[in-house]
């Protein structure tokens, strides 16, 4: 995961493209019916929920923990003794015998930190923005106020909003809910 970008997906079967995180599809400059003049200027983009894990990714796993802790939505901590490396399952190029490249599955390997359930920092967070992703909780309670001005001026630059953030919070959680 790196700042920017969704998690583009292409069906194999019938080739529709879509966030992995949050399954929106993926559209090309004004060619959903969604779009608006400044989809004119994105090229190939998603309209995703606040609560997607390509807008939540960014977040420190201190503050995804802290949205999740305060919604009371359980999720893993704990590391089992003994777990030094990360064991989620991914793909990477691999030798074969016969010398010829392949992609492989096999553990990520990357080292496991405290508080993380024993995965490396980059799966551990994706777990934590897809359990907020389907647990529905709106970041808007982490974000900071220029994060939230910053999204009210990308996805609806003519609308008035409250500066003040507890009026800020509230305009946006009553007009523009996460759904």
């Amino acid at each position: 995961m790196a700042v920017g970008g969704c998690a583009h997906f292409t069906c194999s079967q019938c080739k529709f493209q879509f966030c992995e995180g949050c399954h929106q599809a993926i559209w090309k400059a004004r060619s959903s019916p969604q779009c608006s003049e400044k989809c004119a200027k994105r090229g190939l983009h998603a309209h995703h929920p606040r609560h997607c894990l390509t807008l939540t990714r960014d977040f420190t796993t201190e503050n995804l923990q802290k949205l999740l802790d305060m919604h009371n939505v359980p999720f893993e901590k704990t590391i089992s003794l003994g777990v030094v490396s990360c064991t989620e399952i991914v793909q990477a190029e691999g030798t074969m015998p016969d010398g010829s490249m392949q992609l492989v599955d096999g553990p990520c390997g990357a080292a496991v930190a405290e508080n993380q359930a024993g995965l490396c920092e980059k799966h551990y967070k994706l777990k934590l923005c897809k359990l907020i992703y389907r647990s529905k909780l709106d970041p808007v309670d982490i974000m900071e106020d220029y994060e939230i001005i910053a999204w009210f001026q990308g996805e609806y630059p003519s609308i008035e909003f409250p500066k003040e953030r507890p009026a800020l919070i509230m305009f946006m959680k009553a007009n523009y809910p996460v759904k």
